[in-house]
């Protein structure tokens, strides 16, 4: 495998890609996620929006292999995408940066959790029309998101969210929450 660039892939990891299961529209799984990162091991930017496929995740905790490269992330708008998938994500690209998952509408509080507490270099994270209410949670240590800009418009955080964000998040320095549907006049 030859190195082909900053954020290019080497000519074998395009058939990874762009390898369809069955006749249909490919789905990102942790399965085709890992086995990417595995045989692109020095990738640092990956871009992959707006896939079909079918829900099937099959990631096997036994997958020791980590991408260290990889800091950007952009997988919005898969609609299959679940939480356990971004787990496991989180669990392979330790040093991620930037993170878009916007538009994909399975994620839930618990995934978002997890990929922030598994990626401590996290610094962007775009969650835009996400139905969540309070990505951060109660950390029961003392640890803090290390998160620059958030994304989040047209979601369900509300105020107990947005003070989470508040305390926990003490470098926050660009906040969109644009219209969250917890802050819209007809919501009472």
């Amino acid at each position: 495998m030859k190195k082909q660039g900053h954020g290019h892939f080497p000519d074998d990891c395009w058939e990874l890609i762009f390898q369809k299961q069955g006749h249909g529209p490919f789905g990102l799984t942790s399965i085709a996620f890992y086995t990417l990162m595995k045989s692109c091991s020095l990738l640092e930017i990956l871009k992959i929006t707006h896939t079909g496929g079918q829900e099937m995740d099959l990631f096997c905790p036994d997958y020791s292999h980590k991408n260290h490269h990889m800091r950007h992330l952009d997988i919005s708008g898969n609609m299959w995408l679940t939480d356990m998938t971004l787990k496991n994500i989180g669990q392979v690209c330790l040093n991620l940066q930037f993170l878009d998952v916007s538009g994909c509408m399975r994620l839930t509080n618990f995934g978002i959790r997890k990929v922030l507490r598994r990626c401590p270099a996290m610094t962007q994270l775009n969650i835009r029309g996400l139905n969540i209410s309070d990505i951060i949670g109660s950390y029961s240590d003392h640890s803090v998101v290390n998160l620059k800009t958030l994304e989040a418009q047209t979601t369900q955080i509300d105020d107990k969210g947005m003070a989470m964000i508040g305390k926990m998040c003490p470098n926050l320095q660009y906040l969109d929450i644009g219209v969250t549907t917890q802050n819209l006049p007809w919501k009472s």
